[in-house]
């Protein structure tokens, strides 16, 4: 507001001296100072009112008050007086000159200053300065240091000289007083203000003062000096007061800290540091670096050009032991200096608070930030990202706790020259440290520049330095479900998917649950609250409860409730299944939509998985069961080969994965077969077959069902109203069927229950692998009148579901060995690349053999895998073809199986020998139309 100036009437011009405020002096003899009256305020009002006795004479005599010198001055200075009687009152009653925010010109400080002199030279003392935004040339604060520094050094506590256009001469001051322990304040803020090549004399007066034990600086604020715009070395050169022992608090806010600055300024913290508190926000580290090949520009990864400063920062604060609050927001920070952040603070001893807001960070450095978070850090209690947004790229070389098996070849090769890089290393180190297993078990075809190397030296190569010249790459195979496997053969499926669940996931105890509490609350919008529920649902182990209190703060999402949950499903331990399905049970009675991925994550038995399967690998419940598919497949082979059970699978090696599609391209499944993705979700949809590879293992054994179990089996199936559908029930069933086995003659009375033939098809999967018995019992076809059929000719299905079951189970699993020639079966269609297939080629051949006889009709062979072409003509199997290895990997054959009515006994004998050879198999085929 604009003021009237103050000017005195003609009356009391015979006294120039007309105070503001004015104290009648007391006795002359008197020695005691007259003291300052309490909590007086001058005003506009009182300038005008003179001490006199009404003819313009004063009536005693009268001293000089410092707002009177003050206004004296303005008039001489001929400037406009301001209400600065508040200014004074703080200045006498709380020892703070307060001048904040009000664009002064430095004119009034130096009007202010003899009147600052009068009061402190009565023993006022000034233990606060803030003269902040205003325009305060070096002239004026020259001579308010001067006062300062003539005063008792011990009474400043705060100086705040920040946002004033202060040159080299006030600045050079100030450090000459620093250094020289007459200024001495405990706080210092010089923000706003271009230090230029004052930050030497500054940085040596600080360390000066403190080596000389006279500095007490504790608080120090330097944001927007302009350090760094145009070289690093002043950056490097206030790096230096990281050293300082008394430093409490640094704040760089706002400055051009870059690759040069970032490195010094790391260096300094990992040696002798004891600040605990560091800022570092909207210190932008990006250079402008053209992108040397097409793979650099999509490649989030710091190049050799150093694109991305804080990544190297980040990853030297692993030798940091001080800090204690550290401040990165708005620094572009990118999602791979979150990786490097999560391991290089995983376990800092001091770290309190973290604060990455309003950075590029996306979706895989916040599920980096929260492993931080929930890591064994005793001392980490908060992570800011509030305002995390994902800049739209993709890393080559990445890290992904819940993958189980991440290829690191070719262009995904670690360069240990990269920050980064050394980070993802010593990362997977860390991960397999803490499921207990050794670098050799989990470090597959290791390579170091294209040649095998020893896997001892792993850790020293995660050690290298980015300025090594000679280049340190290294290739190979990171595969923790293959460890898994090989450990876990004798272990029972339950037992091993709970440790396979847990390997693959942070745990989440209690005390560390409540840390993502407030994290929660710092975040705004839907948006970012979807990608912490994902981020979670990657990468945690997460208990019902925690799986409902997060369910209950996600009241904004009650339309999309179910995708929620499906989100958080993979997350949930095993155990919990069972009240998983109840709640989600109430969100259907609620009225909540379910999506396809939950109900088929819920539906899935991960001890029974043989079926079919037809997932989305975009949803993560969808993409759980797939990878959770995988893994079985792999550890039933595993235990397969160590029990030498017959193979009978697809593609060879005893796996059960049959007729994989994967986006409609045919995927052969090899003992290395991962699916695509980031290991919770992927692109496409995965059509799959399996069948359990460990058929026979329970032969000879007794049915196991329970009382109660067939109590729940009678709910289920009973005539009795249970209020849910034959599929619902089915599942049920499946999800039940790992904890009993079977015999053919209960599979029929529970299969006879079920009236759809897609549902008895799904049952007979599930009842088959619990078998106790197998051969006629469960394949047996009808041959009247000695033999009864088995349970796949026994309880009503048709053609159709017999030849799905077919290509579910496998080519050799329904083949009746008694009735092999027994019409209209006994026709065969068999593609040789397939392993089954050539099961029951070599079976054909060594009956025929046995039989001395002729006995394979309306031969037909094609030796390639096309149909069009012209069959080869008069052609017979060759007697090698008796053995399945023998049998070459290509071309269709077409046959039909008879057999003569006269066979001898020496024919009978050998027929047996050869049907014995098989019987372990217990393996069948009806016609394929």
């Amino acid at each position: 507001v604009k003021q009237t100036p103050v000017r005195p009437t003609p009356r009391s011009r015979r006294n120039p001296l007309t105070p503001l405020d004015v104290i009648p002096m007391r006795d002359p003899g008197s020695t005691c100072t007259p003291p300052w009256p309490p909590r007086a305020r001058c005003t506009d009002d009182t300038a005008v009112e003179a001490f006199s006795d009404g003819r313009g004479n004063r009536t005693e005599a009268v001293e000089v008050t410092p707002a009177a010198l003050f206004f004296r001055s303005c008039e001489k200075a001929k400037l406009v007086p301001v209400k600065f009687g508040d200014v004074l009152a703080d200045v006498r009653d709380s020892s703070c000159l307060r001048l904040e925010a009000r664009q002064l010109a430095g004119g009034y400080l130096q009007a202010l200053l003899p009147a600052l002199v009068e009061m402190t030279g009565d023993g006022v003392v000034i233990e606060e300065v803030d003269i902040h935004h205003n325009a305060i040339d070096d002239s004026s604060s020259i001579l308010l240091l001067d006062l300062l520094s003539s005063l008792t050094p011990r009474h400043l506590m705060f100086l705040n000289v920040s946002y004033n256009p202060l040159g080299q001469a006030a600045l050079d001051t100030l450090a000459r007083h620093i250094g020289n322990g007459r200024i001495r304040p405990v706080t210092l803020n010089l923000s706003g203000i271009a230090l230029g090549h004052t930050c030497e004399a500054l940085t040596e007066g600080i360390l000066t003062a403190e080596a000389d034990g006279v500095g007490r600086l504790e608080c120090l604020y330097l944001d927007e000096t302009g350090v760094g715009r145009y070289s690093q070395a002043a950056c490097a050169v206030l790096s230096q007061l990281v050293s300082s022992h008394r430093l409490l608090h640094l704040s760089l806010e706002r400055n051009f800290f870059r690759r040069d600055g970032l490195a010094a300024l790391a260096e300094q913290l990992a040696g002798e540091c004891s600040l605990p508190s560091l800022s570092l926000a909207e210190n932008g580290g990006f250079e402008d670096v053209a992108p040397a090949s097409e793979d650099a520009k999509a490649q989030v990864a710091p190049s050799a050009g150093a694109a991305m400063d804080f990544v190297s920062f980040c990853e030297k604060l692993r030798d940091n032991k001080s800090l204690e609050v550290l401040d990165l927001s708005s620094t572009m920070l990118p999602a791979e200096a979150a990786t490097c952040l999560e391991e290089s603070i995983f376990e800092h001893p001091s770290l309190r608070r973290v604060l990455v807001r309003r950075n590029p960070i996306g979706g895989d450095g916040l599920g980096a930030l929260l492993r931080l978070l929930m890591g064994p850090s005793p001392q980490l209690e908060y992570i800011d990202f509030e305002g995390f947004r994902d800049d739209g790229r993709k890393p080559l070389v990445s890290f992904s706790y819940g993958q189980g098996s991440m290829d690191y070849r070719g262009k995904h090769a670690i360069d240990c020259r990269n920050a980064y890089h050394r980070c993802i290393l010593r990362l997977l180190l860390r991960f397999a440290e803490s499921i207990k297993l050794t670098p050799k078990q989990v470090f597959l075809d290791l390579k170091l520049n294209g040649t095998k190397c020893n896997i001892v030296k792993v850790e020293d190569y995660a050690s290298l330095s980015s300025k090594s010249q000679r280049p340190y790459v290294l290739e190979f195979v990171f595969s923790v479900d293959q460890a898994l496997v090989k450990e876990c053969k004798e272990a029972e499926p339950l037992d091993v998917l709970a440790r396979w669940h847990q390997d693959r996931r942070v745990s989440c105890s209690r005390e560390r649950f409540v840390r993502l509490i407030p994290s929660w609350n710092s975040l705004s919008g839907p948006a970012q609250r979807r990608a912490f529920l994902r981020a979670l649902g990657r990468s945690f182990s997460l208990s019902y409860a925690q799986f409902q209190v997060l369910l209950s703060r996600t009241h904004e999402f009650r339309r999309d409730i179910g995708h929620v949950g499906s989100v958080l499903l993979p997350a949930v331990q095993q155990v919990s299944r069972t009240l998983m399905s109840t709640t989600m049970i109430k969100f259907q009675n609620m009225g909540i939509r379910l999506p396809s991925g939950a109900s088929a994550y819920l539906r899935s038995s991960p001890a029974n998985p043989t079926g079919r399967y037809s997932l989305d690998l975009s949803e993560p419940s969808q993409y759980a069961v797939a990878t959770r598919l995988v893994f079985v497949c792999h550890w039933e082979s595993a235990v397969a080969k160590a029990a030498r059970l017959p193979d009978v699978s697809q593609h060879g090696g005893r796996l059960g994965l049959r007729n994989v599609t994967l986006n409609r391209n045919k995927q052969v499944v090899t003992d290395s077969f991962t699916l695509p993705g980031d290991g919770y979700v992927g692109e496409g949809m995965l059509h799959a077959d399996y069948s359990t590879p460990l058929i026979g293992r329970f032969r000879g054994k007794q049915p196991t069902l329970e009382p109660h179990q067939v109590i729940a089996l009678e709910y289920l199936f009973g005539d009795g109203e249970l209020g849910a559908t034959e599929r619902d029930r089915v599942d049920a069933l499946r999800l039940m069927s790992s904890r009993f086995l079977v015999d053919a003659g209960q599979a029929k009375l529970i299969m006879r229950k079920i009236t759809s033939q897609r549902c008895r098809a799904d049952v007979y999967c599930a009842l088959h692998a619990r078998a106790v018995d197998f051969g006629a019992p469960w394949v047996g076809r009808p041959t009247p009148p000695k033999d009864a059929p088995g349970v796949l000719h026994d309880v009503g299905l048709n053609d159709s579901q017999i030849g799905m079951l077919g290509e579910i189970l496998g080519l050799p699993v329904i083949l009746d060995f008694r009735g092999v020639h027994v019409g209209p079966w006994n026709r065969f269609h068999l593609d040789l690349r397939m392993a089954d297939h050539r099961v029951v080629c070599s079976f054909l051949v060594s009956m025929n053999a046995a039989e001395q006889a002729c006995n394979l009709e309306g031969i037909v062979f094609h030796n390639t895998n096309n149909h069009d072409r012209k069959p080869v003509g008069n052609w017979v199997p060759p007697a090698t073809w008796a053995k399945a290895k023998d049998i070459p990997a290509m071309g269709i054959l077409q046959c039909g199986y008879v057999m003569h009515q006269k066979v001898t006994d020496k024919e009978l004998n050998a027929m047996k020998d050869a049907r014995g050879k098989f019987a372990r198999v217990e393996v069948g085929w009806v016609s394929n139309k």
